[in-house]
C-alpha cells in the first residue's frame, strides 16, 4: 500500500514537471517569434564579396539602432589574416554586439537586417603613397628586382612605396592618414605644426632621392650602384677589408660609426650615416671612450634619419638651421657639434 501511494506521488511529481516544462518552451518560443533573425546573437556580414557569420555575446535594448566599429580578422584565399575596419550600422530591433567571432560562410543570408558599411580611417597596408622614383633603374639585376622574385617576398613588397619624406609630404590628409601610426610607422608621435615645420626644410631636389650626386659622379663604375653597408657587430675586427669597401660606390653606416683607428677592417669613407636621435644619443655615450665624439663630417656624408620620435623632428630642423634645439629633451642642445658647421640641407634624409 505504501508503495502504491509513493508511485502515486510520484507520477504526480513528473505529470506536474512535464506541465511546467511544456509552460516554459511555450513561453520561450512565443518570445523567439517576436524576433528576428537579425536579433539573435547570430549576424552576417558581407565583405569584399563574401558573407561571413557573426557571433555575439551579448543583448541589450530592443528599440535600439547600432553603430559599432568592428575589426575583423578575415581569413583571405592565400590564408593570411588581414585586418579590415568597417564601420557598421545595423538597424534591428534588439541587439547590440560587442564581442566578435567570425567564420566563412558561403549561405546567402536572410534579409531580415540591413547592413551599411562605409570605408572608415585605414589600417597600414591599405593604403599607401606612391613614389616611382626608383621603377626606372637601368640596373639589370638590381636589389628590388630580386627581392620582387622571391617567393616570401613577392606579394607583400611595395614596389612604389616611397623611401624618403620631405617638404611635400607635409599636407593635413597625409597627417592624418599617418598621425594614428606610432614610431617609425606614421606621425603619432608629432603635433601637425612641428612635423610641417620640420619637413618644411627638406626642400631640395637631393631631399627627394637617396644618391643624390649620383649623376655628378664621374667615376661611376656601371649602370648599377654598389653599396656596402657596415654595421656595429665587430665581425670585420682584423679582417682588413678596409680598402675594399672604400671601392664601392657608397659606404653606409650606422649609429655608432666609428672609423678612426679601425680604417684598415672597416674603411675610411662614409656615404651615409643611418641613426635615429635615440641611438645618436646613446652611440656618443657608449663609444665616448673609442673617440667616438661626432657623426661623420665629410663633403660626400648625408644623415639619413630614422624618425620614431619629435625629437628627430626637432634635431633636423635645428641641424639645418644650425641653432639649439628648443623644444623636447634634447632643448637647448647644439646639433652642430654632431654634424658640424658645414651641415645643410641637401645632406639631410
Amino acid at each position: 500500500m505504501v508503495k502504491l501511494v509513493g508511485i502515486r506521488k510520484l507520477g504526480i511529481t513528473l505529470l506536474i514537471l512535464a506541465f511546467l516544462t511544456l509552460l516554459i518552451l511555450k513561453l520561450n518560443l512565443s518570445f523567439l517569434s517576436g524576433l528576428s533573425i537579425s536579433s539573435l546573437p547570430i549576424h552576417r556580414l558581407f565583405v569584399n564579396g563574401r558573407f561571413y557569420v557573426m557571433e555575439s555575446n551579448l543583448i541589450d535594448s530592443p528599440t535600439r539602432k547600432v553603430e559599432e566599429r568592428m575589426e575583423i580578422n578575415i581569413l583571405s584565399d592565400s590564408a593570411r589574416n588581414v585586418s579590415v575596419l568597417v564601420k557598421a550600422r545595423i538597424v534591428t530591433p534588439s541587439i547590440k554586439s560587442k564581442a566578435f567571432t567570425l567564420r566563412k560562410t558561403t549561405a546567402k543570408p536572410k534579409i531580415e537586417e540591413r547592413i551599411v558599411i562605409s570605408p572608415e580611417a585605414s589600417f597600414k597596408g591599405d593604403l599607401y603613397a606612391t613614389d616611382e622614383t626608383y621603377l626606372h633603374s637601368e640596373c639589370p639585376n638590381n636589389i628590388r628586382k630580386r627581392v620582387a622574385n622571391i617567393s616570401e617576398y613577392k606579394k607583400i613588397f611595395l614596389e612604389t612605396i616611397p623611401v624618403l619624406q620631405w617638404s611635400k609630404h607635409a599636407t593635413e590628409t597625409e597627417y592624418k592618414r599617418l598621425r594614428k601610426y606610432n614610431g617609425v610607422h606614421g606621425w603619432n608621435v608629432i603635433q601637425y605644426d612641428d612635423l610641417k615645420d620640420a619637413l618644411s626644410y627638406l626642400n631640395t631636389s637631393a631631399n627627394t632621392v637617396m644618391f643624390d650626386d649620383w649623376e655628378m659622379r664621374p667615376n661611376k663604375s656601371s649602370n648599377c650602384i654598389r653599396c656596402a653597408v657596415i654595421g656595429n657587430g665587430g665581425i670585420l675586427n682584423n679582417s682588413n677589408m678596409g680598402e675594399e669597401i672604400d671601392k664601392h660606390d657608397y659606404v653606409f653606416r650606422v649609429n655608432g660609426a666609428i672609423v678612426k683607428g679601425f680604417e684598415k677592417d672597416v674603411g675610411r669613407r662614409t656615404s651615409f650615416c643611418t641613426f635615429s636621435t635615440n641611438t645618436l644619443m646613446n652611440s656618443l655615450s657608449a663609444y665616448g671612450g673609442l673617440g667616438y665624439t661626432s657623426l661623420p663630417k665629410s663633403e660626400e656624408t648625408r644623415y639619413l634619419f630614422l624618425p620614431d620620435h619629435d625629437r628627430d623632428y626637432y634635431l633636423v630642423k635645428a641641424a639645418i638651421t644650425h641653432s639649439l634645439i628648443t623644444k623636447g629633451r634634447d632643448a637647448s642642445k647644439k646639433p652642430v657639434k654632431y654634424f658640424g658647421i658645414n651641415a645643410r640641407a641637401e645632406k639631410f634624409k
